[in-house]
């Protein structure tokens, strides 16, 4: 289901269908997240609110950029996909880009937790 679909959903049928998670198409989020408007940013971050409060994943498809997946992250979206992570690629491909993102990611810098 893709969040133009959720979007002309109502509750009901959303919960009957039960998702497990709501993919994000291209077109329903690209204007919200590429020149985002503040009216763009808010549904996009009230779908994703409508999501959680169902306990139902959320996936970005198709983010392009660092910024778009940045955005995402900050509206709540969860989990992103598309040429921003890695363009699409054959199976030996794959095991080497993840053996280069899982080294990216370890050397990454952490935030330390401030004890209160």
């Amino acid at each position: 289901m893709s969040f133009q679909g959720l979007a002309r959903a109502l509750p009901p049928s959303v919960q009957s269908a039960a998702p497990a998670q709501i993919g994000s198409g291209c077109t329903a989020v690209s204007p919200a997240i590429s020149t985002p408007t503040p009216e763009q940013q808010r549904l996009v971050g009230a779908l994703v609110t409508l999501a959680e409060g169902l306990d139902v994943q959320t996936l970005a498809e198709a983010a392009q950029t660092i910024g778009e997946h940045a955005m995402l992250a900050q509206l709540g979206c969860r989990f992103v996909q598309g040429a921003a992570i890695a363009r699409p690629m054959g199976y030996e491909d794959t095991l080497e880009w993840i053996a280069r993102h899982r080294a990216k990611l370890k050397a990454t810098p952490s935030i330390r937790q401030r004890k209160l």
